[in-house]
């Protein structure tokens, strides 16, 4: 188990997760000299100098790199243990398995229940840090063809069988290569990984057929979470009990209701977690959730931007809104299987009648901000005057998608269906209306997020509304999850060769500029065929009570779900 030098330690060799190297044969320790990756390790003296950063440069990111503060300062409120943080979650989890999910109603309820090999600094907000998790050290010795993770002793999973590295093997596996049937939305995150070696029981190598500057990104990623060999074995996946290394268990998950963790009194991590538990409450009714956030029930929710000024007066000031960008859209995905969808013409009408400042103003109350599949304001984002180029991503135009259909030669009224999820509501119904306007008239089709993602694997909709966030403001993690050819949620099967070939270009590209113009390039050209429409990035409205100590609210949805470090004061 980790003493209590732990955080300052790992806090000391924390590094950018954008740092990565051209070429040298570096250890963890030069890496985190150089800037270029992190290395944790319960051993301060790991950290000293042992080569120089010169055969290191930093090409995974644009972003400048930033290390937290470690340790706690002098004077600092203690942490107190006890007590059970409560939120609201809009429907069941998808599945209860992390490595299937791609939405936040599981990935919340089951985050805390795992370690990953790496994982990014729940202080940093914006994502840009990695520290080390189950991997106490790392290193690349021949400039990014090969990684070798050197794993914590002495971890247990929930069921008390030993940690190895035979089990991240199996799961880094299941993960490239799943199982028949099951999806894996990370799949191609992995694709450069060609081999996973286990020359002992703590540690594991990966092999690379290219380089790979978004791989440890994803690697810390909740969805990148490692559970036993022996369940995959026997399940065929993760199964359905959540057995991991993390803070928490399943305590008791009563569909329709709620999902429960409590603490894990073997947590390798001394003294952690604080709290005794997380309550996840399946409500599906906005209006109910944030009933029960201003009447104490919940300690931490995301509002509707409507109800972000409640807060303060109906809480007696005792909670208090964050707002902050996200990378959270809201997309439009075409079934081109079928006609009329599969004319480019037709694709090109919708986008010119879903206006985008309109969309903005009547679903967000104007808290959102424009994008391609990258943020216009973030990394990797398509320079405003190029995004403004592609026809319905700067003005609408009804007259002008009334021309295209007649082009296409489209009789309206045309009807279908327009799939979404039940929680969507406000976002499907605009989309609904909107499309009329053109003669297009769908019939709404609102699943709960089981259903919905089931009817849009299998193709049964003409168009869908969908609320998508991504993990990482990563160009590795957004397409090879939406847009490639392989990406699991493609779900409008329209592959193109040019966006496949931009993607393997910058995948391994380690010079940041250049990497940064094949992905302006990719990203214009899926926004130029309509492969889906990317409507607006929205912005959180994430409120809590001054009770919950210690949690930053991330740009993503799905990161710093673990809890490990958050503690209620009394």
């Amino acid at each position: 188990m980790i003493g209590d030098n732990y955080w300052k330690s790992r806090s000391e060799v924390s590094s950018s997760r954008r740092a990565m190297l051209r070429g040298g044969a570096l250890t963890c320790v030069g890496l985190v000299g150089a800037g270029i990756v992190g290395c944790g390790s319960n051993n301060k003296n790991n950290t000293s100098s042992k080569t120089g950063a010169g055969s290191a440069t930093i090409a995974s990111g644009p972003r400048t790199t930033s290390t937290p503060s470690s340790g706690q300062q002098p004077g600092a409120e203690q942490p107190k243990p006890g007590g059970v943080i409560s939120q609201r979650i809009a429907s069941d989890p998808q599945a209860l398995d992390i490595h299937q999910v791609s939405s936040y109603v599981a990935v919340w309820p089951e985050a805390g229940c795992y370690n990953q090999l790496l994982r990014i600094d729940p202080r940093d907000e914006n994502d840009a840090t990695l520290m080390a998790d189950l991997a106490d050290q790392w290193e690349t010795p021949d400039g990014g063809a090969t990684y070798v993770f050197h794993l914590h002793q002495g971890i247990k999973f929930h069921d008390g069988t030993n940690f190895s590295s035979a089990d991240v093997k199996a799961n880094l596996e299941w993960i490239k290569s799943p199982a028949k049937g099951k999806p894996s939305p990370r799949q191609v995150v992995l694709s450069a990984v060609t081999g996973v070696e286990t020359p002992d029981p703590n540690t594991v190598t990966l092999k690379l057929s290219r380089p790979n500057p978004s791989l440890l990104t994803n690697l810390a990623t909740h969805f990148l979470a490692i559970g036993p060999k022996a369940v995959i074995d026997a399940s065929g996946d993760l199964g359905e009990k959540l057995i991991g290394t993390g803070p928490f268990k399943l305590k008791n998950y009563v569909r329709g209701d709620r999902v429960e963790l409590e603490r894990n009194p073997n947590y390798w991590v001394s003294a952690r977690p604080y709290l005794d538990g997380l309550t996840y409450y399946v409500v599906p009714d906005d209006n109910t959730g944030t009933t029960n956030f201003l009447g104490g029930q919940y300690q931490q929710y995301t509002l509707t931007h409507e109800n972000a000024d409640r807060v303060k007066s109906e809480t007696g000031g005792k909670a208090s809104v964050h707002v902050s960008p996200t990378l959270t859209r809201q997309v439009i995905f075409f079934n081109t299987k079928k006609k009329p969808w599969d004319d480019i013409r037709v694709r090109q009408a919708v986008s010119l009648a879903l206006d985008r400042t309109d969309a903005i103003n009547t679903i967000s109350r104007g808290d959102g901000e424009s994008g391609g599949y990258m943020r216009s304001s973030g990394a990797w984002g398509l320079p405003v005057d190029q995004l403004h180029a592609i026809p319905g991503y700067d003005k609408g135009s009804i007259d002008q998608a009334k021309a295209l259909l007649q082009q296409a030669g489209v009789q309206t009224p045309v009807k279908g269906t327009l799939l979404s999820r039940n929680d969507f509501n406000d976002y499907f119904t605009w989309s609904q209306q909107a499309l009329t306007k053109i003669g297009i008239n769908l019939d709404l089709d609102p699943r709960d997020n089981s259903a919905a993602y089931d009817a849009a694997y299998k193709g049964q909709f003409d168009l869908i509304a969908w609320t998508t966030s991504i993990s990482l403001d990563d160009p590795d993690a957004t397409f090879s999850e939406i847009s490639t050819s392989d990406a699991v949620r493609n779900w409008s099967a329209l592959n193109d060769s040019q966006v496949d070939e931009l993607f393997k270009q910058q995948t391994q590209e380690l010079d940041n500029a250049k990497r940064k113009l094949l992905v302006n390039q990719m990203d214009k050209r899926a926004l130029s065929i309509f492969q889906t429409l990317q409507l607006y990035f929205t912005k959180s409205n994430y409120a809590k009570y001054s009770s919950v100590r210690d949690y930053t609210d991330h740009v993503s949805l799905y990161t710093n779900k673990r809890y490990q470090d958050v503690w209620l004061a009394k």
